[in-house]
């Protein structure tokens, strides 16, 4: 009986554990390994350019939907080929364009335009009216026209899995708020995901005489932060050079951080 009141004991905190403990938010940092790349540390913005075109990531969102912007620097029209651009993660080519029908479906608001905003992390359009739902089979654009002077936004590929999540094996610990945090550094040889953006350009809607941009990343740091920590501090950990996701409710996403789920009968204190 005393054995038993024991592992009910244990059970109980256990469970206590896990339906109470601290929850977690893995933020990617992300470095580029491009020579032609700059880095905005006042914004926190990978960038590339020439004379012709501007191009700046944007990383910040849960899941780490890519986000560009294109700068036409011209006095001229600026031409991008989709089907000649590509993301290649991890040696994998992921295509922007393909020769086919895609359904697009989603709530819109009326086409009253308010506002656009650039912000350091990201890019948004503001609408204002009535919200509607609407579908509609279309052909995606393979060349882009972008006229002189304007810049052109675009979203694309998520850059992590909504299933996966990294356990950090050689990790670090430091404080964040007064509150514990995990982190690991990585290189261009040890990082989890390297991906490349590759992009094709021309000043002829013909794509005559085409040009091209080749800039690669790499996660280069992997933190853990609690998730009410990164909630209540968001707007100062937000940073465009970054992307996060939740971690599973009662993970720290460290090695050897399992809870004990299964009391054994060989425990040593109760034999």
């Amino acid at each position: 009986m005393h054995l038993t009141n024991h592992r009910f004991i244990l059970f109980f905190f256990t469970t206590l554990m896990f339906l109470t403990g601290c929850n977690y938010v893995q933020i990617m940092h992300i470095n580029t390994y491009s020579n032609n790349s700059i880095f905005e540390k006042s914004a926190n913005i990978h960038k590339v350019e020439n004379d012709s075109l501007s191009i700046r990531f944007f990383f910040w969102s849960d899941g780490g939907l890519l986000q560009t912007a294109f700068e036409n620097k011209l006095s001229k029209p600026l031409y991008l080929d989709w089907k000649k651009s590509s993301l290649i993660v991890n040696d994998i080519k992921l295509n922007f364009w393909e020769d086919q029908l895609e359904l697009y479906k989603s709530d819109y608001y009326n086409n009253f335009l308010v506002s656009t905003k650039q912000d350091a992390s990201s890019i948004g359009i503001t609408y204002a009216g009535t919200t509607y739902s609407f579908s509609k089979t279309f052909k995606p654009e393979r060349i882009t026209f972008i006229p002189p002077k304007s810049i052109f936004p675009k979203a694309s590929f998520k850059l992590w899995s909504p299933d996966t999540y990294m356990i950090l094996s050689n990790y670090k610990k430091d404080i964040i708020y007064n509150k514990n945090y995990y982190y690991e550094d990585f290189t261009t040889d040890n990082t989890p995901s390297r991906f490349r953006f590759f992009s094709t350009y021309s000043l002829t809607e013909g794509i005559t005489n085409e040009k091209y941009f080749d800039v690669g990343f790499y996660i280069s740091r992997i933190e853990n932060i609690p998730t009410k920590i990164f909630k209540k501090h968001f707007n100062e950990i937000k940073a465009a050079n970054k992307f996060y996701f939740y971690l599973p409710k009662g993970t720290k996403g460290i090695k050897g951080s399992s809870l004990p789920y299964k009391i054994y009968d060989d425990d040593p204190i109760y034999n």
